[in-house]
């Protein structure tokens, strides 16, 4: 599933920049880059109102699926659209979400709470993110553990740059991952 939606061909006419104004007559535009769902992931600020792409949806937390998708960029682009006064967010999928920082701070708790069950579930050795996913996700239907894996193993490269988790043999959607420090994982973030 690695690399899914990408065209490795498409050129872009514009590249955009982190804050950028995109100005039409007498309105504008600001792009953001909120990697995360995707490493170019970008959403748009215009007055109270945010476009947030995949990035936040109302129904659904994002798919994060490395090597392109990214757990820890996924968190920082949310806690910067925190920062944003906005009053409604506009996802690429699903109706208007009328309440941007509650479904914000959803999805932060959602992927701490995440990160805790990957921790939890190692306590007793080792696992592959399929084994994870099948353990964590256990009421998903069979046909969605693909994606399921994916954000288990964005989530163990997370931990894994915490040094909370080591992959054997290196990082990789068939690696072993187990926990670095059984005794002090419960102490640490």
């Amino acid at each position: 599933m690695a690399g899914e939606g990408i065209d490795p061909a498409f050129t872009p006419d514009i590249t955009l920049q982190d804050e950028q104004l995109l100005r039409v007559d007498d309105w504008a535009l600001r792009a953001l880059h909120t990697p995360g769902h995707m490493g170019n992931h970008m959403c748009f600020v215009w007055n109270h109102a945010v476009f947030t792409g995949d990035h936040v949806m109302g129904w659904s937390s994002s798919i994060i699926s490395p090597p392109d998708g990214d757990l820890t960029d996924f968190m920082a682009s949310c806690h910067k659209l925190q920062d944003i006064a906005a009053r409604v967010y506009y996802p690429g999928h699903g109706a208007p979400i009328h309440k941007p920082m509650d479904r914000l701070a959803w999805l932060i708790a959602h992927r701490q709470t995440r990160s805790a069950e990957v921790t939890a579930a190692l306590v007793h050795g080792p696992k592959t993110p399929a084994t994870l996913a099948q353990t964590i996700y256990a009421d998903l239907p069979t046909k969605m553990l693909p994606i399921a894996e994916r954000n288990v193993l964005a989530h163990l490269i997370d931990l894994v740059r915490r040094d909370i988790v080591a992959a054997r043999g290196g990082i990789s959607a068939h690696a072993e991952f187990g926990l670095l420090d059984v005794e002090n994982t419960q102490t640490r973030k």
